[in-house]
C-alpha cells in the first residue's frame, strides 16, 4: 500500500480538496527555514478555493517560526502578506539591535582570533559567522564565512563545515558548489575511518 507524503500532496494534488490536513504535521518534516519555506510555499499554493482557508494560518505559523530567529526582512515580507495587526515593531526592533550588537562580538572575536593566530578560534570564529548570517536571512554571506573557515579545518573539523556549505546551497538554490564540498566530506570520512582502523591495528603488532 503506498502513502502519500504531505510534499507530495502539496505538489501535485492541490486543485483537489485538502481533507484533514494538518498544518503542524506538514511543517514538522522541516526545520529551520526549511520550515517557514515550505509554509510560505503552501500559502502561495492555496490561494485559491477549495484551499484558500489554509492560506492564512500557513502564513501565521511561518510568522511565528520566523520569530524563532533574527530575519527581521523575511519576518516583515511575511507580515505584509497577512496584512492587520500581525506585525510586531517592538519584536523587529529590539531583534535588530540584539542583531547587531551580536554581530560587533563576533566581528571582534574573528579579528582576536586572527590577531593570536590560533587556527582554531579562527576557524569556530568563521563558523559562528556563517550562523548569523544564515540567521539574519543573509546567505551568501553565510555561505562565505563558512567556506573562509576551510582554511582552517582538521580532518574532524571538515565534514560539519561540508555540510554547512551545502546546507546553505540548498536553500540558497544554487548547485555550484554541493558536488565538490560532499567530496572534501567523502575524503574526509574516509581518512578518519582509516586512521581508526590503524590505530585498531597497532596493539596487535
Amino acid at each position: 500500500m503506498s502513502s502519500t507524503k504531505p510534499m507530495d500532496i502539496v505538489s501535485s494534488s492541490i486543485s483537489a480538496p485538502l481533507v484533514d490536513f494538518s498544518i503542524e504535521q506538514y511543517s514538522s518534516n522541516y526545520e529551520g527555514y526549511g520550515r517557514i519555506h515550505r509554509l510560505v510555499f503552501l500559502a502561495e499554493k492555496t490561494k485559491q478555493p477549495p484551499n484558500d482557508h489554509l492560506q492564512l494560518a500557513s502564513l501565521i505559523k511561518a510568522l511565528e517560526e520566523t520569530k524563532k530567529t533574527l530575519n527581521t526582512s523575511f519576518y516583515v515580507e511575511i507580515a505584509k502578506k497577512i496584512g492587520g495587526n500581525n506585525y510586531d515593531r517592538s519584536w523587529v526592533e529590539a531583534t535588530d539591535k540584539k542583531a547587531q550588537l551580536l554581530l560587533e562580538k563576533l566581528e571582534n572575536d574573528l579579528n582576536s582570533a586572527k590577531t593570536s593566530m590560533a587556527k582554531e578560534n579562527i576557524r569556530q570564529a568563521h563558523i559562528e559567522l556563517g550562523k548569523y548570517y544564515s540567521d539574519r536571512g543573509d546567505l551568501n554571506l553565510a555561505l562565505r564565512s563558512f567556506m573562509r573557515s576551510r582554511d582552517y579545518c582538521t580532518n574532524k573539523t571538515i565534514v560539519p563545515m561540508c555540510l554547512q556549505v551545502i546546507r546553505t546551497s540548498l536553500h540558497m538554490g544554487s548547485y555550484v558548489h554541493i558536488p565538490g564540498f560532499i567530496s572534501k566530506a567523502e575524503a574526509a570520512l574516509n581518512q578518519l575511518i582509516f586512521l581508526q582502523v590503524m590505530n585498531l591495528k597497532w596493539p596487535m603488532g
